[in-house]
C-alpha cells in the first residue's frame, strides 16, 4: 500500500498543468499533446508532492502527532458519483466535471477553518476484527 500527497492548492504553471492534465485524462482518446499533459504535469508539480509506503507513513503520522502537526477532527463524506457512468462522465459539459473535481479535492484536504495543521481523522474503522484509526 502506498501513500500520494499533493498540494490541493498549486501554484502556477503546475496547477493550469494538472487542470490540462484531468481534462484530457476525462476524454475518450488518449491525450495528443506535446509533450503529453501526464508528463507536463508531473514534472511542474513533483516539488509539491510527497509518496510514503504504509511503514513510512505510520512514522510520520506518529513524529506529525509528537510535534503537535495535527488535529483531531471528524471524517467529512466524500462525493458521491454523480454521473450515470463513464459515458455520461465523457459526454458531461466541463464545468459538471470542474464541480466534481473540486469536491472531490475539498474532501481529500478535509481542512477544517481556523485550525493549523493536519487533520486526523478520528472515527475508527473495523475491518476484520481490527479496529484502524
Amino acid at each position: 500500500m502506498g501513500y500520494e500527497f499533493e498540494r490541493v492548492d498549486l501554484p502556477e504553471p503546475a496547477a493550469t498543468a494538472r487542470g490540462r492534465y484531468q481534462a484530457c485524462s476525462d476524454l475518450e482518446h488518449l491525450c495528443v499533446h506535446a509533450p503529453p499533459c501526464w508528463e507536463e504535469y508531473q514534472s511542474l508539480a513533483a516539488a509539491y508532492q510527497f509518496h510514503l509506503n504504509i511503514a513510512g507513513m505510520a512514522l510520520c503520522r506518529d513524529c506529525m502527532r509528537r510535534t503537535g502537526m495535527t488535529y483531531q477532527a471528524i471524517s467529512q463524506p466524500f462525493p458521491a458519483w454523480p454521473f450515470n457512468g463513464i459515458d455520461d462522465w465523457r459526454s458531461a459539459d466541463q464545468s459538471r466535471r470542474d464541480a466534481y473535481h473540486e469536491a472531490e479535492r475539498a474532501a481529500s484536504a478535509q481542512t477544517i477553518a481556523g485550525m493549523v495543521g493536519i487533520p486526523e481523522l478520528s472515527e475508527a474503522v473495523t475491518h476484520g476484527g481490527f479496529t484502524v484509526r
